[in-house]
Parts: structure tokens; C-alpha cells; sequence
């Protein structure tokens, strides 16, 4: 593959934009420097994908690095996609997943290219279980909460629109090749215990604080046993506006 030299910048570009997350690992392939934990995400992923998948490097590598769309991501990979618009239908949504027994994951969606704060996904092989799975979610999920079914990573879609993507051109295939050829494909763990599940709540509800989700304080008693954890989480600021002179003058000796 490498007898003759290519002078390939889409390459050596990339590769420079990820040198500082990827060491040479096993057989000189590049591979994570740092091992992805589950803990760092904003997701909780409510059914573990038992399936070949390698999205850390699929996505998060070949695509935002590498402006390539790999093949497994354009023909095998389709998404329920579950919009609840506040923090209390996000934890609404992910009791409903749990339920459904599908690989998949909800939680905030910190992008600042997609609309909305959170969000659910359902993982798909195909149109056609895509289609069976859509069918189960908007069952179950409140008709006012937004169900789709889209084809691989919103990130793709920058790149190129998803109905065009069945245009795999020789420069692609050979493209692909070539980073197959050099990115380790171990499979990171993504299992998540009790606690760090619960962490991860306790962030959406902080988050929900930040963005001022109506929701928040609603959500916050409702899953918390501390019957002042709003008071505890949130600073609650005295004011002035609407005090009398007198008023405040008496307040400051009092202190």
C-alpha cells in the first residue's frame, strides 16, 4: 500500500490534529492515550451495545479529524432519536428506554451545532429494524416529545447529506484503508456501575440549573431524599429593590 509515496495533506493533517490523544500503540497502530471513560460522558447508555462498534474511532477520529465518512457508518448504522425538551422528561425518557431493552444512551447533549439540551438515542444495524424500533419508541415516548429516525452521526451529516453517502468513491474506499491500517480498533468499556449513574443525574440536574430548565427544581426534590436540596444547590440572593431605606438601614445593624 505504501511503495509509492503519496504526499496525501488530508492525512498528515490529521494525523497532527490527533497526535496529542493517540500514542503508537501494539504493531505501531495509533491508538488512545488515554483510555475514554464512561464517567467523563454526559450520557447514561441505559442497554450496552453487544455489537462490533468502534465510534471512538469512527467518529470521534476518521470523521472529525479526518473529514471521512467510514463505511460501516454510512450503510449499517441508523438512530432513534429521542428530544425531551426538559430535564424531567429526559429522566422520563430514560426510565422508558430502560424499558425497551435496546442499546442506546440519553442524557445532555452539550453540542453546540444540534437543537435542544438533551437528548436519546436508539442504535440501529438497518432502515428496515430502524423503522421497527422508531415504530416501539413513539409508542411509548409522549406525543409532544420529538421522535425521528436519522442515519449515522450528526457529525457525518455536516460533512455530507446522508442520502448522498451511498456514493463511496475508489478515493475513499483506498482512504479508509489506509486509516484502518493505522488506528487500533480495541474496544473501549462503556459499562457504567449504580453510583456512576447516579453522578451522572446529579449533573443533569446541575445542568438544568445552569440553562434554567423549569424543570429543575421539580426534578431535583422528586429524586433527592434531602427535603432542602434546592436551597442547598442553587445560591439564593437577598435583595434591595424592594426594600425601604428605614428597612435596610435596620437589617445592616442588625448584622
Amino acid at each position: 500500500m505504501y511503495s509509492k509515496l503519496k504526499f496525501d495533506k488530508r492525512l498528515r493533517n490529521g494525523i497532527s490534529d490527533i497526535a496529542n490523544r493517540y500514542i503508537i500503540g501494539t504493531g505501531g497502530r495509533w491508538e488512545p492515550a488515554k483510555p475514554q471513560g464512561a464517567r467523563a460522558l454526559p450520557w447514561i447508555f441505559t442497554h450496552q451495545d453487544t455489537r462490533k462498534k468502534f465510534c471512538h474511532v469512527w467518529n470521534n477520529t476518521y470523521t472529525l479529524n479526518f473529514n471521512h465518512i467510514p463505511t460501516n457508518c454510512r450503510f449499517a448504522c441508523y438512530k432513534v432519536v429521542i428530544k425531551p425538551r426538559t430535564c424531567k422528561e429526559t429522566f422520563e425518557v430514560h426510565d422508558i428506554m430502560l424499558a425497551m431493552n435496546h442499546p442506546g444512551k440519553v442524557g445532555m447533549d452539550l453540542r453546540d451545532y444540534t437543537y435542544g439540551a438533551w437528548a436519546g438515542f436508539l442504535y440501529c444495524e438497518s432502515v428496515e429494524q430502524g423503522r421497527e424500533v422508531y415504530q416501539r419508541a413513539r409508542a411509548l415516548i409522549p406525543e409532544d416529545i420529538p421522535v425521528i429516525l436519522k442515519r449515522g452521526c450528526t457529525e457525518m451529516e455536516r460533512l455530507l447529506p446522508s442520502n448522498l453517502w451511498g456514493a463511496l468513491s475508489k478515493e475513499d474506499v483506498e482512504f479508509e484503508e489506509q486509516l484502518n491500517d493505522i488506528f487500533s480498533f480495541d474496544e473501549l468499556s462503556y459499562m457504567q456501575a449504580d453510583w456512576l449513574k447516579n453522578e451522572i443525574k446529579e449533573r443533569w440536574i446541575e445542568h438544568a440549573i445552569k440553562i434554567g430548565d423549569p424543570t429543575a427544581r421539580e426534578t431535583a426534590e422528586k429524586y433527592s431524599d434531602d427535603p432542602d436540596i434546592w436551597q442547598k444547590l442553587v445560591v439564593h440572593s437577598l435583595t434591595y429593590h424592594d426594600v425601604e431605606p428605614e428597612e435596610e438601614e435596620l437589617q445592616l445593624k442588625l448584622l
